[in-house]
């Protein structure tokens, strides 16, 4: 992937985000999906930070470790999954912190970029490869867990939006959903199937087939 493509497609993830946080307390399910483009999973991509509430490396360290027990709640609504693993690519934008090293009793582990490779034959529905991109204003997160089992086969986004409680000074989930990507018979991107408390709600259609 040459640089030009590549900060072309972080740019489409910040838009997705920023839409994310704009439409967290209005439009539940009304977010413009990440461009089928971006998914790559051995893109570079990690967290954007404005002004924000979270000011050093453990209150980052806490809402991403937030975040991820918030994933696999999610996750675990619609698929029914006991995670054994998760896989977390640590590219070079990704925040310098210290994640635990198990959350609610999975372990978890950032991987390099050549250990992302090295490692591919192991993912699979219980222990994924995740690309995990944080985005971060004043009172407000939002994550994008872009799942791939086996190898790199690109399986569904998880969007979580944050929002900041002023009485109880901490970050509560507003909003969860999960986008699954639906291929035609062609095996190209048909559309996206959305799914809410594990439940379906509806579909939404891949950006490029609007053109």
């Amino acid at each position: 992937m040459n640089k030009l493509m590549l900060i072309s497609n972080i740019w489409i993830m910040a838009i997705s985000l920023t839409n994310c946080l704009n439409q967290a307390n209005n439009k539940p399910v009304a977010n413009e999906p990440v461009s089928e483009s971006s998914l790559n999973p051995a893109q570079n991509t990690g967290s954007s930070k404005t002004d924000s509430l979270i000011t050093g490396k453990n209150e980052l360290a806490g809402i991403y470790a937030q975040a991820i027990e918030e994933y696999m709640a999610a996750v675990n609504k619609k698929e029914k999954t006991n995670f054994e693993t998760l896989f977390l690519g640590k590219h070079f934008d990704f925040p310098d912190i210290d994640l635990p090293a198990t959350i609610n009793g999975t372990p978890i582990h950032l991987l390099t970029q050549e250990e992302i490779n090295n490692n591919k034959s192991i993912y699979n529905k219980s222990s994924p490869y995740i690309n995990l991109i944080g985005f971060f204003e004043i009172d407000k997160a939002a994550f994008i867990f872009v799942t791939f089992y086996p190898e790199f086969k690109h399986q569904y986004d998880c969007y979580l939006n944050f929002k900041y409680n002023s009485e109880k000074k901490e970050f509560g989930l507003d909003e969860s959903r999960i986008e699954v990507l639906v291929l035609n018979k062609q095996g190209n991107a048909d559309h996206f199937a959305i799914y809410k408390d594990g439940k379906y709600v509806g579909d939404k259609p891949v950006e490029e087939n609007k053109k």
